[in-house]
């Protein structure tokens, strides 16, 4: 059969405006995260229902960390990356993690199971952000990667592969009236971005 698009047999409404990220759990189920709210989807289930977590600072991205829990990023000053954890049901201590240097709106975020990678954005300024913060999952520190190609906000950062995942930059927006139609992927090793797909 070909490979097409269908209508999902979820169903429900979203709980929420934009989407902002999602973390799946295979023993609990998904999360789609928005700015303010959560949707759930139990394991078992075919009815979104809204979430039981309430996010602390507005979302501007988010995904999933570990086998138990997600992150979500804000622009805030403090306390702008937060984890929640699904098995004990609460935020952990905002001192887990340091507080990213750059306040970013509109930034794309993605793990691996080494690191987490908070990139491009805009800031209060306007101007449109290359750079890459990148925390080291083990230890919770915060350093820097190589900044990107090309300066993006409001595009998609995706674990790609299933071994050794690399992380792929998507679309997105050089400023208001451009969109960005390459893409690339950063290679921890080399610590650099290469052209994508």
């Amino acid at each position: 059969s070909e490979a097409q698009w269908v209508r999902g047999a979820f169903k429900g409404n979203l709980f929420g405006e934009r989407v902002q990220g999602v973390a799946s759990f295979e023993d609990h189920g998904i999360h789609i995260i928005h700015s303010w709210s959560t949707s759930f989807l139990e394991n078992g289930n075919d009815t979104w229902v809204q979430g039981m977590i309430r996010t602390p600072i507005e979302v501007e991205c988010a995904c999933k960390v570990s086998d138990s829990s997600f992150v979500i990023v804000g622009r805030n000053s403090r306390e702008n990356v937060l984890e929640y954890s699904v098995t004990n049901q609460l935020w952990e201590d905002a001192e887990t993690w340091p507080e990213l240097k750059t306040k970013r709106k509109g930034p794309g975020c993605a793990a691996t199971s080494q690191f987490l990678m908070v990139a491009g954005g805009i800031t209060e300024q306007g101007e449109v952000l290359a750079s890459v913060e990148i925390f080291r999952l083990e230890s919770k520190s915060l350093g820097r990667a190589a900044n990107m190609s090309s300066p993006r906000s409001f595009f998609s950062l995706v674990p790609v592969g299933l071994i050794r995942p690399r992380l792929l930059a998507i679309g997105g927006r050089k400023n208001k009236n451009s969109f960005i139609k390459k893409t690339e992927f950063y290679d921890e090793e080399e610590n650099q971005w290469v052209e994508g797909p």
